[in-house]
């Protein structure tokens, strides 16, 4: 059985980062050669994300490395469906070292890594979450608030975007802290020990303005699906 391929997902809520990590990993694996091909889930009409994908250097010189999913979430049964798909058309027009998956911001985090889980042909190694340490600062008193405001909701029979924030951060593998420079230092560490409460066994790393090498995301091994 030939090697299977490491996958990375980028998860979080709209304007955490994701696409500024995503061009910023995309455009190091064309100056150190590294081939990698990209599965973008954007929900708006217009398909902003894919839009901004194609438009890096290595994606308009190879249109063949990307796939957009523009009409599912990525999560739902038909979006599992068109990303079995997207993967079966990368790895039959490419021979990639790594495959990048940027989700949507109302993606939840389960149903890719079932999905993943027993996979022939790639290896899910990372699932990271990309949390705006802003709106947490400024939303959710710097995370204090998480797990009480979802208990509520749970509580209340409701579902909103804080139990989905709480589901992606749950079910990471790594948390990456954005935004973290405009913020104050103690409000940084106070949002990486609430955050870290959900999911203690997730690696916790600040990331500003995408800088993170790619060659990290080789380090890592299989996604523990027993955690």
């Amino acid at each position: 059985m030939s090697k299977r391929i490491p996958v990375i997902i980028l998860n979080g809520f709209l304007g955490s980062g994701k696409t500024t990590l995503f061009r910023n990993l995309l455009s190091q694996s064309k100056r150190k050669n590294i081939s990698v091909c990209a599965i973008v889930n954007d929900m708006s009409e217009l398909d902003v994300d894919g839009e901004l994908i194609a438009n890096s250097a290595i994606v308009e010189n190879d249109e063949k490395i990307l796939q957009s999913i523009n009409s599912n979430i990525l999560s739902s049964k038909k979006g599992i469906q068109k990303l079995d798909q997207s993967i079966e058309k990368l790895l039959v027009n490419n021979d990639p070292d790594l495959i990048i998956i940027e989700t949507s911001g109302s993606c939840h985090p389960m149903p890719l890594i079932q999905y993943f889980r027993n996979h022939k042909k790639v290896n899910l190694t990372g699932v990271l979450v990309l949390v705006d340490c802003l709106m947490i600062s400024q939303d959710f008193d710097c995370g204090k608030n998480l797990i009480p405001e979802m208990q509520q909701n749970m509580i209340n029979g409701k579902r909103g975007p804080i139990n989905l924030l709480v589901e992606q951060i749950l079910f990471c593998s790594h948390l990456i802290l954005t935004k973290s420079d405009r913020i104050e230092e103690d409000k940084l560490q106070d949002i990486a020990v609430y955050v870290q409460e959900i999911n203690p066994t997730a690696s916790t790393h600040s990331v500003i303005f995408g800088k993170l090498t790619i060659e990290s995301l080789f380090e890592l091994e299989e996604y523990n699906y027993s955690n």
